[in-house]
């Protein structure tokens, strides 16, 4: 413990310097990382590798499809579950949602299986016209 910062009005520390030093660094600290990360100049992160046993939000339906749907991926070999969103936040004009999760390496096949299972035939189809 430094006595001599006790002794000259400033609280003592356990590493020497004075409480108020080590905050006053760390907002400097903050404020040019932040301008570093503004103009450019720091040094960009390394990307994560990505790991394939994962477990990814793939899609956000409304809570009466969500089982069908997970029952569909099911039927194509592909391990999914969801989870009901009871927030207001996260509710479709009113209707409650739930999210799709999968692994990593199944995403893009959920993804597409789950576009085709939720589209609505009826709008793809041409009405013919009677003349």
């Amino acid at each position: 413990m430094d006595l001599s910062a006790h002794e000259e009005g400033r609280s003592p520390t356990l590493r020497g310097g004075s409480a108020g030093d080590e905050g006053q660094h760390r907002q400097y600290s903050r404020a040019m990382n932040w301008l570093q990360r503004l103009f450019g100049m720091d040094e960009p992160r390394a990307a994560k590798p990505i790991d394939p046993t994962t477990v990814v939000h793939v899609a956000t339906l409304p809570l009466w499809q969500t089982p069908l749907v997970v029952k569909g991926l099911e039927q194509r070999n592909i391990t999914a579950t969801f989870a009901e969103m009871s927030s207001p936040k996260y509710t479709m004009i009113g209707i409650p949602t739930a999210r799709i999760y999968v692994v990593q390496r199944d995403r893009a096949v959920a993804e597409r299986i789950i576009s085709e299972l939720t589209a609505n035939p009826a709008s793809s189809r041409r009405r013919r016209v009677e003349q």
